[in-house]
């Protein structure tokens, strides 16, 4: 995961990774820093306490350049990429693992995207995110099942 000035949106989701169900083998979480200049460096030294997690800085700019630092340190067989501002479910390790399990030749998953609003958005916005329309959420009822790469959002 790449991170610069996440101090907003690190510690949601931190928590919920607290809170995962880990897969057989365990897990580790890398964070690469991108030069943060808020909290962010003293949120990550929190949560080593609460998490496997391997803090990496990478000085030059860009989220390519720190999500490729971080490719570099992983050593897993299978690694999930995501952005310092998801709240993931306590089940997204293990379905991941689950999936990668089921289809060895698959070579990329991806997931629902689904938002989380601070406070109740206009009704026009909520529309929107519900069909996959804004904010690289994706569509509420689009079932599991393969799809175009051109359909993976963002945050996958």
């Amino acid at each position: 995961m790449a991170t610069y000035n996440g101090a907003r949106t690190l510690p949601l989701t931190l928590d919920s990774f607290c809170a995962l169900q880990p897969p057989p083998g365990g897990f580790e979480v890398i964070v690469v820093d991108n030069g943060s200049r808020d909290a962010t460096p003293a949120i990550l030294q929190h949560y080593r306490a609460r998490l496997p997690l391997k803090i990496l800085h990478e000085p030059r700019p860009g989220k390519s350049c720190a999500v490729n630092r971080g490719f570099r340190e992983a050593a897993g067989d299978l690694i999930l990429l995501t952005d310092d501002d998801v709240i993931a479910a306590p089940d997204w390790l293990l379905a991941y693992a689950r999936a990668a399990a089921a289809m060895p030749t698959v070579a990329l998953f991806a997931g629902q995207v689904r938002h989380h609003w601070c406070k109740t958005p206009p009704a026009w916005l909520e529309c929107l995110a519900r069909d996959g329309n804004a904010f690289a959420g994706t569509p509420v009822n689009r079932p599991a099942g393969p799809i175009e790469a051109t359909a993976v959002k963002g945050p996958n």
